[in-house]
């Protein structure tokens, strides 16, 4: 619209165009006058208005296509979707239609098509640009991420989840690797590089200007081995001080093994008929599955980071499924408004002992800086982004939290057992990763074992609470909690 708007050919045009439109419009007005003579001549000057109308919005219509070929002949690049690719401007003017190309202009061809993101484009869509005549495609990708989205279970049945770029490496056409990696620090992307790309991921030096891996006050369970922890959701203690007792059972503790296991639960949605995970499975119920325990945790994380300085809008939480999406935003919101007893009790950002008791003893300005905090608190909490793992394809943010939800005593992790999924989520983040979890639900997935194992062996998994600060953590200068490297558990 700016190129032809610019155009003084079609500005003209338009202007023209205008006028005639006016006096068709003056001549239409009214009744024709009395008399036979007379009712003719108007007659005849609407039809001659009409016709000259009819005139100016061809030479019109003409001056923008002659315009809109200038514009594409002169760019070296066009930008478009692959379904834009079939908009008007570019077919009228393209061999695909020749006969509608301007009089004195050459039919133009795509020297190069380069579809990016080709591993989510499902293969019909991926055609369309080639109809300009492509004389050579590029598809850049990554098959082992998420694939085309289908909601037709017969049609992904019947191969429309293949995307032109697996469909051409299943033929046995070889794909060039990027090996390099610029995103995460060496830690986050050990793993996928091993478990997925057959650990040829390289990881180049990063400029960051204050990396979370280079904060000492985030509480990372082995600071000098990397800003990743998993928070092993399944402690007994945890599930008995949140999950009802069932009807009949005895009052008092149960024994560790006894405890509760199914911490997940099914949550009604909005609608006869929702998807029960992240928009991909052709399969539909009329619920999706939340984990209150597992969003408590995970927004009591990024209250803590937003206490220690972080920007909500560099934090990113990550949840497989819908309801559990839904939970986490609510719960940011009741913060928000001031929901939370700790803020209410006006517990001070980073507060040594000595500010803390000038406070108790009138210290004038003290309340001032409380209100400021806790409104800097409500402030940072809306701008934290939660979304579904699809949400965040293609996506980064410095501090991700990850949310797996599945924790049953059947061990099922349904769709979660999408590797694809899994290495979406584990690299989102540019500086942190926090994953949580039941291990001895995920366990049960292969890939989901590997991973556990893996923050096994590093030292990376904790129990809930360990990763923010409480009212009984010992104090250090400044008020954050000296960090050591734990012993793996």
């Amino acid at each position: 619209d700016s190129v032809l708007d610019s155009d003084p050919a079609v500005r003209r045009a338009r202007n023209v165009l205008d006028k005639a439109g006016r006096k068709m419009a003056s001549s239409n007005a009214g009744s024709f006058p009395n008399g036979k003579m007379a009712k003719q001549r108007a007659q005849e000057q609407l039809r001659s208005a009409r016709d000259n109308y009819d005139v100016a919005k061809k030479n019109m219509m003409d001056a923008e296509r002659k315009a809109t070929w200038r514009s594409l002949k002169d760019a070296d690049v066009v930008v478009s979707t692959c379904i834009g690719a079939m908009s008007d401007a570019l077919i009228s003017n393209s061999v695909v239609n020749a006969s509608t190309v301007p009089d004195g202009a050459e039919p133009f061809r795509f020297r190069t098509v380069l579809i990016d993101e080709a591993s989510q484009c499902a293969e019909p869509g991926a055609l369309v640009p080639l109809l300009v005549g492509a004389e050579q495609l590029i598809l850049i990708g990554d098959q082992n991420q998420l694939p085309p989205t289908v909601l037709s279970k017969e049609a992904a049945q019947g191969g429309l989840h293949v995307s032109l770029f697996e469909r051409l490496l299943s033929l046995g056409m070889e794909a060039h690797l990027l090996t390099r990696q610029y995103r995460m620090p060496p830690s986050i992307a050990e793993f996928p590089s091993k478990r997925f790309y057959g650990g040829k991921l390289t990881t180049e030096k990063r400029e960051a200007s204050d990396p979370a891996s280079e904060r000492r006050d985030i509480l990372w369970p082995r600071p000098s081995r990397g800003p990743v922890a998993f928070v092993d959701m399944s402690r007994p203690h945890l599930a008995k001080r949140h999950v009802p007792k069932a009807s009949g059972e005895k009052k008092g503790k149960a024994p560790a093994d006894e405890a509760p296991r199914t911490l997940e639960r099914t949550r009604a949605q909005p609608g006869a008929a929702n998807q029960a995970d992240d928009g991909r499975s052709p399969q539909r119920s009329k619920g999706s599955i939340e984990n209150p325990m597992e969003a408590e945790e995970a927004v009591k994380i990024v209250v803590d980071w937003i206490k220690r300085g972080y920007a909500g809008e560099a934090i990113g939480i990550i949840s497989p499924y819908n309801a559990q999406v839904r939970r986490i935003r609510d719960l940011l919101k009741k913060k928000a408004f001031g929901v939370d007893k700790e803020i209410r009790r006006g517990q001070r950002l980073g507060e040594t002992e000595d500010q803390r008791s000038q406070s108790q003893h009138g210290d004038e300005g003290e309340e001032k800086l409380k209100d400021l905090r806790n409104e800097r608190l409500r402030t940072e909490l809306f701008q934290v982004e939660v979304n579904t793992v699809d949400g965040f394809q293609g996506r980064e943010k410095p501090l991700v939290v990850f949310s797996s939800v599945r924790s049953n005593s059947g061990s099922r992790v349904g769709f979660l057992s999408d590797w694809r999924r899994l290495n979406v989520a584990l690299t989102r983040p540019r500086e942190g990763l926090v994953v949580l979890g039941d291990p001895r639900t995920l366990k049960s997935d292969a890939t989901w074992s590997a991973y556990v194992r893996w923050c096994q062996n590093k030292g990376f998994v904790v129990p809930p609470g360990a990763l923010y600060r409480t009212s009984g953590d010992a104090k250090t200068k400044g008020g954050a909690k000296t960090q050591k490297d734990q012993p793996a558990p």
